[in-house]
């Protein structure tokens, strides 16, 4: 469901992005953050910076997930409108 100010690709991502479980954006965050620490033990300190950086990213992308499904689909309760 779009809304109606919404642009086109806004509403392609926010379809493609519902799919995917907002478990799934956790597991993918602690595992940038096992490669970062496995990097790091193995002595390569900038690329594990950088793989450690993508963890904040990604759980943002999952909440924004999260708070969009909300957003959509309100419940029963009444939880989810504006």
């Amino acid at each position: 469901m779009a809304i109606a100010h919404e642009g086109r690709t806004t509403s392609m991502v926010e379809q493609q992005t519902a799919k995917v479980p907002s478990l799934a954006y956790m597991g993918i965050a602690v595992g940038a953050m096992a490669a970062s620490a496995a990097l790091l033990f193995t002595g390569r300190k900038q690329l594990a910076n950088f793989v450690g950086q993508w963890a904040p990213s990604i759980l943002i992308v999952g909440l924004y997930n999260k708070v969009a499904k909300e957003l959509a689909i309100p419940r029963a309760t009444g939880y989810g409108t504006a």
